[in-house]
Protein backbone atom coordinates (compact mmCIF):
# COMPACT_ATOMS: atom_id res chain seq x y z
CA UNK A 1 0.00 0.00 0.00
CA UNK A 2 2.44 2.27 0.68
CA UNK A 3 4.74 1.66 -2.37
CA UNK A 4 1.35 2.97 -4.32
CA UNK A 5 0.69 5.96 -2.49
CA UNK A 6 0.61 9.28 -4.30
CA UNK A 7 3.47 11.79 -3.36
CA UNK A 8 0.43 13.85 -1.57
CA UNK A 9 0.02 10.66 0.57
CA UNK A 10 2.90 9.79 1.01
CA UNK A 11 3.82 13.22 2.47
CA UNK A 12 0.75 12.73 5.30
CA UNK A 13 2.33 9.55 6.34
CA UNK A 14 5.94 10.74 6.38
CA UNK A 15 4.51 13.29 8.68
CA UNK A 16 2.16 11.52 11.02
CA UNK A 17 5.28 8.84 11.21
CA UNK A 18 7.69 11.46 12.28
CA UNK A 19 5.36 12.94 14.68
CA UNK A 20 3.94 9.90 15.73
CA UNK A 21 7.02 7.97 16.70
CA UNK A 22 8.29 7.78 19.90
CA UNK A 23 11.77 6.74 19.18
CA UNK A 24 11.96 9.33 16.60
CA UNK A 25 10.10 12.03 19.65
CA UNK A 26 12.58 10.59 22.63
CA UNK A 27 15.54 11.10 19.48
CA UNK A 28 14.84 14.61 18.84
CA UNK A 29 14.52 15.61 22.24
CA UNK A 30 17.77 14.30 23.52
CA UNK A 31 19.32 15.84 20.28
CA UNK A 32 17.40 19.31 21.49
CA UNK A 33 18.66 18.95 25.08
CA UNK A 34 22.32 17.93 24.34
CA UNK A 35 21.97 21.64 22.10
CA UNK A 36 20.70 23.97 25.01
CA UNK A 37 23.06 22.29 27.20
CA UNK A 38 26.04 22.86 25.35
CA UNK A 39 25.83 26.77 26.15
CA UNK A 40 26.52 27.56 22.67
CA UNK A 41 26.66 31.12 21.40
CA UNK A 42 23.65 31.82 18.69
CA UNK A 43 25.52 31.26 15.74
CA UNK A 44 26.80 27.69 17.52
CA UNK A 45 22.98 26.71 18.29
CA UNK A 46 21.85 27.24 14.68
CA UNK A 47 24.76 25.58 13.40
CA UNK A 48 23.88 22.36 15.60
CA UNK A 49 21.03 22.54 14.89
CA UNK A 50 21.32 22.63 11.15
CA UNK A 51 24.14 19.87 11.12
CA UNK A 52 21.38 17.97 12.98
CA UNK A 53 18.74 18.08 10.60
CA UNK A 54 20.88 17.48 8.00
CA UNK A 55 21.88 14.15 9.16
CA UNK A 56 18.08 13.10 9.92
CA UNK A 57 17.07 14.10 6.58
CA UNK A 58 20.04 12.56 4.73
CA UNK A 59 18.46 8.71 5.73
CA UNK A 60 15.42 10.13 3.33
CA UNK A 61 17.04 12.70 1.35
CA UNK A 62 19.70 10.15 -0.65
CA UNK A 63 17.22 7.78 -1.77
CA UNK A 64 15.04 10.10 -3.19
CA UNK A 65 17.65 11.97 -4.84
CA UNK A 66 18.98 9.10 -5.99
CA UNK A 67 15.88 7.86 -7.77
CA UNK A 68 15.16 11.74 -9.17
CA UNK A 69 18.80 11.45 -10.83
CA UNK A 70 19.22 8.06 -11.93
CA UNK A 71 15.14 6.75 -12.16
CA UNK A 72 14.55 3.15 -12.50
CA UNK A 73 18.25 1.96 -12.20
CA UNK A 74 17.89 2.70 -8.40
CA UNK A 75 14.73 0.43 -7.85
CA UNK A 76 17.17 -2.93 -7.29
CA UNK A 77 19.29 -1.54 -5.29
CA UNK A 78 17.06 0.64 -3.16
CA UNK A 79 14.84 -2.72 -2.71
CA UNK A 80 17.60 -4.87 -1.70
CA UNK A 81 18.57 -2.16 1.03
CA UNK A 82 15.00 -1.92 1.75
CA UNK A 83 14.68 -5.39 2.24
CA UNK A 84 17.87 -6.04 4.39
CA UNK A 85 16.69 -3.20 6.38
CA UNK A 86 13.45 -4.73 6.95
CA UNK A 87 15.04 -7.92 7.89
CA UNK A 88 17.90 -6.86 10.29
CA UNK A 89 15.40 -4.02 11.73
CA UNK A 90 15.85 -4.93 15.35
CA UNK A 91 20.12 -5.25 15.25
CA UNK A 92 19.86 -1.54 13.30
CA UNK A 93 17.75 0.08 16.18
CA UNK A 94 19.45 -1.41 18.61
CA UNK A 95 23.26 -0.13 17.37
CA UNK A 96 21.58 3.58 16.99
CA UNK A 97 19.63 3.86 19.86
CA UNK A 98 22.84 2.07 22.09
CA UNK A 99 25.04 4.70 20.58
CA UNK A 100 22.73 7.71 21.03
CA UNK A 101 22.67 6.63 24.52
CA UNK A 102 26.14 6.27 25.63
CA UNK A 103 26.31 9.62 23.80
CA UNK A 104 23.65 11.29 25.80
CA UNK A 105 25.09 9.91 29.17
CA UNK A 106 28.49 10.89 28.29
CA UNK A 107 27.07 14.42 28.21
CA UNK A 108 25.38 14.24 31.35
CA UNK A 109 28.41 12.96 33.26
CA UNK A 110 30.43 15.61 31.69
CA UNK A 111 27.63 17.90 32.85
CA UNK A 112 27.94 16.78 36.13
CA UNK A 113 31.52 17.35 36.70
Amino acid sequence: RIESATPRRAVRLAVVLAYANPKVLLLTAAAGLSIGAAELDTAGTVGAIAVFTAVAAISVAVPVLLYAVLGERMLGPLTRVRDWLERNNAVVMSIVITVIGVMVLVEGVRGLQ
